[in-house]
């Protein structure tokens, strides 16, 4: 299993939010702990198994044996349960969570275009008020004498404010093009996520269908879980027959060592027997004592017995009888020595049969290690199974919820673009349009004025108080248009919070692709853990075919020792 160090942080954003991250360091002693514990279970199971070996040699306990492990096996299905359902209550937690964090990112979305549209509305009209302001003042104040050159400059201030209203319209068109470059490069960027996604959905169909193949392999393991199970259990009665041959066999080596015992017994008859054939006359009262001794003998011995008992009455007799029982003495002799032969043979090949014991104890031993790793290992699948299915659900809402803000990003940006556009172009118009007419009206007015200056000299003389006046209410305007420079300011600002904003969501964006290849390499992860599953199959088959091999070898064995 391929360790990635992904070192993340709590960090909590401005608006509230929150994304909980996980230490490298944490899991590690997480996963240490988890071993620690697993490894106390499985002393803990050896020990009941132990007993539970110990309690099933008894008759007696085979139905309470029995019940004892459907009750282990209801508490730890129980036990699994309860974590089952509290990592579900967990998860749907989060789930709540990310969903209540959606909703108020709409939301405030939705607060900030508005906020956009009334801005921009505000800044039209105070344009709109700036150029009209314009315009009265300069009708007001020009004279009649200095209005020539007035309107001269004024001509040559149009023709440069043209050139300056040419060039800005090239800048804003060049801006626009810019923000059209970045929006498409932003369609792009949307464009190419949505591929990524589109991968990522390809590839967790994949992966679903390894789930779906894992869930079968998964089966099949069960399948040989079982058998192998099977497999234990004869194991175990090949256990109990070699525990009852090492008790035969030292039952033989008990014979064996009683058998030398009466050899050396009867050897020492035998030689006592012969001296007393030399010392027949002599030895009558020793053999009379010894025949208290020679009582306890076996039952080859109560032979010898009587034969002394005879030899009191007839020596002769006795010296035939003698002579019969050294010839009968030398047949079992030669029967024990024979015998004693078979039994070196027999202690070859029971040695042999211990070694071969051994070894079986030892791959016995071996192979119940190996069993409960691989429980260990199906058990660990069986969670990794649980965990992809909960990260596909993340997954299709995270890719939900990813999909709606894209389409709503590209709405915002379209309905931005056009309002830019909209905005540019009816500035330009009413730029042109006011020009046009404020150029005519001063023709028209050149044309009447210097026809009429005689007559319109008196008019002026009114004028002047008229446009003291105007002056007077032209300053209170230009005191208001500063309130509203202020205001306009503040929108600006608002505006800057705004774009803030949208950066932050930019940001969010980038921890979700973040998120998402996070959640890639926990794919390929579990695409290590389907190999290592495989690698485990092969294992299996290995070892069940050396269980074979060994099954047939003990059969085969015990039919030669039956």
């Amino acid at each position: 299993m391929n360790k990635e160090n992904n070192n993340t942080i709590l960090t909590q954003n401005q608006m509230g939010r929150k994304t909980m991250k996980i230490n490298t360091n944490d899991m590690d002693q997480f996963v240490n702990s988890r071993i620690v514990q697993l490894q106390k279970q499985l002393l803990d199971k050896e020990l009941e198994i132990e007993n539970l070996s110990k309690l099933n040699q008894d008759p007696k306990n085979l139905t309470s044996n029995k019940y004892r492990l459907l009750e282990i096996k209801q508490s730890t299905l129980i036990s699994e349960n309860q974590q089952m359902k509290t990592q579900l209550q967990q998860y749907e937690s989060l789930n709540k969570t990310l969903q209540n964090k959606c909703d108020q990112l709409q939301a405030k979305i939705e607060q900030q275009s508005a906020v956009l549209e009334e801005t921009q509305k505000h800044l039209e009209q105070e344009r709109q008020s700036k150029y009209s302001m314009q315009f009265y003042q300069s009708s007001n104040h020009m004279d009649v004498q200095q209005e020539k050159i007035l309107i001269k400059t004024q001509l040559d201030s149009l023709r440069r404010e043209k050139s300056q209203l040419i060039s800005k319209v090239k800048e804003l068109e060049n801006s626009l093009q810019l923000r059209e470059f970045n929006t498409n490069s932003n369609c792009s960027e949307l464009s190419q996520l949505k591929q990524q996604l589109q991968q990522q959905i390809q590839k967790s169909s994949e992966y679903i269908e390894k789930t779906h193949t894992l869930e079968v392999k998964n089966t099949l393991l069960e399948a040989q879980s079982k058998s192998s199970h099977s497999h234990n259990d004869e194991l175990r009665n090949l256990r109990s027959q070699v525990i009852q041959l090492q008790k035969d066999k030292n039952s033989h080596l008990e014979i064996q060592q009683d058998l030398e015992s009466k050899l050396r017994l009867q050897t020492e008859h035998v030689l006592k027997l012969q001296n007393l054939l030399n010392d027949k006359t002599k030895q009558l009262v020793k053999y009379q004592e010894r025949l208290s001794q020679v009582e306890s003998i076996e039952e080859d011995n109560s032979m010898l017995q009587q034969d002394l008992e005879k030899i009191t009455n007839s020596m002769e007799e006795i010296q035939l009888e003698n002579q019969r029982i050294v010839k009968f003495q030398q047949q079992k002799i030669d029967q024990l020595k024979r015998e004693l032969s078979q039994t070196d043979f027999i202690r070859e090949e029971n040695n042999r049969k211990q070694e071969e014991i051994a070894q079986l104890k030892y791959q016995i031993e071996r192979k119940t290690g190996e069993q409960e790793k691989e429980k260990v290992q199906l058990e660990e699948l069986l969670q990794l199974k649980e965990s992809s299915k909960q990260w596909t659900q993340e997954k299709e809402n995270y890719q939900k919820q990813i999909s709606l803000l894209t389409d709503e990003l590209d709405k915002i940006a379209k309905q931005q673009c056009d309002q830019l556009r909209i905005q540019v172009e009816t500035q330009i118009q009413m730029k042109f349009s006011t020009e046009k007419v404020q150029l005519e009206n001063h023709i028209w007015q050149l044309s009447s004025q210097i026809n009429d200056q005689q007559a319109s000299l008196e008019q002026y003389a009114t004028k002047f108080g008229q446009l003291n006046i105007e002056n007077d209410q032209l300053r209170e305007q230009l005191n208001e248009k500063q309130i509203t420079q202020k205001t306009v300011i503040v929108l600006e600002g608002q505006l800057r919070n705004s774009c803030n904003e949208l950066e932050k969501l930019k940001n969010m964006f980038t921890q979700r692709s973040q998120e998402l290849e996070l959640a890639r390499n926990k794919i390929l992860s579990l695409e290590s853990c389907a190999n290592y599953a495989q690698e485990l199959e092969r294992k299996v088959s290995t070892l069940m075919q050396d269980n074979q091999r060994l099954n047939s070898i003990i059969m085969d064995r015990c039919k030669n020792n039956w």
